[in-house]
């Protein structure tokens, strides 16, 4: 799904790759690691899943995803983005 108008990102968390650049430039969009790596451990942030970097190592030295793949291919490169949804609750 790409998204193209900024209220559909809220709530969301999408691939960078998937932003138009429109709204990959908004300074108030929130990035993160869409793999945490530690020395020995790795956990997708998409799906919070440990990840057996052993198994899903790329060429490249990244590794990926497989418990989420279905989503799409999240690489250890790659940042998660999201907006915080305005609140319009009344006080």
């Amino acid at each position: 799904m790409l998204i193209q108008e900024l209220n559909q990102l809220y709530g969301r968390q999408m691939p960078e790759s998937d932003l138009p650049e429109s709204l990959a430039q908004l300074p108030t969009l929130e990035r993160r690691p869409a793999i945490l790596l530690t020395d020995k451990h790795a956990q997708c942030q998409r799906c919070g899943q440990p990840i057996d970097r052993r198994e899903t190592q790329l060429p490249d030295g990244s590794c990926y995803c497989g418990n989420c793949i279905q989503l799409g291919r999240m690489r250890s490169t790659d940042n998660l983005c999201s907006l915080p949804e305005p609140n319009r609750f009344q006080k």
